[in-house]
């Protein structure tokens, strides 16, 4: 138990550094007064029937209210919680080898930036010296021209080869997370494939460009890259995003069973005497922020799910994210909060770590 809490609340820091989700309104079922009125002369037993039966109608009314909404929280948690059991089995060896291929891809991109900086320097220096040239017939005004296409062709090559190192790293990361169910993994690894099938194509066009080629062949070139990467751009924000936001599912999940764990414990310490309203009290905020970063990380998956890869769209996603992430992190100090309240209990600390099974033996 104590290990489990302990990694609940370091999964919660880590949580500091992603983006995230979106503040929704509570739903609330509006109470239902019922008054007995006291007794009057004039009232006769027909009324008071009729009272009753008033009465009988609203409790029912109000019982359907909360039966509709309990069943709905528990379609909501089942639905999470067989998504989450749906997550896959990665072995330490494939990790290892998802966490080399990452590393690779990522020197390859950071190798690529450089030599794309190179190249442009290396273009608009050719392009100043070009212009310089009093005379674009002599030997050296021609060299230039040639110098142009060839910086420009490392350009082209480069910028495709970091498109190509983004979607390498973004691929590792697809096959390294365990948050995800074998089928997302699978239609998330097919889509970033298909892209990279779209880049190198683009840049084989790059690749045949040569100090000959014509200028409207190093337009025709950069006009593949450029359309390839635009294609491109919005599914990877996408798949990226959908990363963080199932690692935001697979907390919440984590939560929601150690809140059942979190409620033994106040029964049990309960049981043998403790006053632990307070802590009750900390507990139901608790739930309240997992239940906000639940419905959040559910706004951002509605998003993920759907086609639309548009920047604005993606800025809604974000913003659902990054209130998800606000609520886990308040429900991260209020578990601490939680935590240290019953240590200060005489018998605090060894109730924390005692196995579930013992918690619900009685006391």
């Amino acid at each position: 138990m104590k290990k489990l809490i302990a990694m609940l609340v370091l999964a919660l820091m880590i949580l500091s550094i992603m983006p995230a989700a979106f503040a929704q309104e509570a739903v609330r079922i509006e109470p239902v007064k019922v008054r007995v009125g006291t007794a009057d002369e004039n009232i006769t037993p027909e009324l008071t029937r009729e009272r009753i039966q008033e009465v009988s109608e609203n409790l029912s009314e109000l019982k359907d209210q909360v039966m509709e909404r309990a069943r709905e929280e528990i379609k909501e948690n089942v639905s999470l919680r067989e998504r989450m059991q749906q997550r896959r089995e990665i072995t330490q060896e494939q990790m290892q080898k998802a966490r080399e291929r990452y590393q690779t891809a990522r020197e390859r991109y950071n190798e690529a930036r450089e030599r794309y900086q190179t190249a442009k320097r290396n273009i608009v220096e050719s392009k100043n010296a070009l212009a310089r040239c009093r005379d674009g017939e002599t030997e050296e005004c021609t060299n230039i021209e040639k110098q142009i296409k060839t910086h420009s062709k490392n350009f082209l090559e480069n910028t495709a080869d970091r498109i190509l190192g983004m979607l390498e790293q973004l691929k590792a990361k697809i096959e390294a997370n365990e948050d995800l169910s074998e089928e997302e993994a699978a239609e998330m690894l097919a889509d970033i494939e298909a892209k990279i099938q779209e880049v190198q194509d683009a840049r084989s066009a790059a690749e045949n460009l040569g100090e000959e080629s014509t200028e409207e062949e190093v337009r025709e070139a950069a006009g593949r890259i450029k359309n390839t990467w635009q294609n491109t751009r919005g599914s990877a924000k996408r798949n990226a995003g959908k990363l963080v936001n199932e690692k935001i599912r697979g907390i919440v999940v984590k939560s929601e069973q150690l809140q059942t764990k979190l409620q033994k414990i106040l029964d049990r310490l309960e049981s043998q005497g403790y006053e632990i309203s307070g802590i009750e009290d900390k507990l139901a905020d608790f739930n309240d922020k997992i239940q906000e970063a639940k419905e959040s990380y559910e706004k951002a998956r509605e998003i993920f799910q759907s086609d639309a890869e548009t920047d604005e769209i993606m800025k809604q996603a974000n913003e659902h994210m990054r209130e998800a992430k606000k609520s886990l992190k308040d429900a991260h100090f209020i578990l601490k909060d939680i935590v240290f309240s019953i240590k200060g209990l005489k018998d605090g600390q060894r109730i924390l770590e005692m196995p579930e099974e013992e918690l619900e033996e009685t006391g």
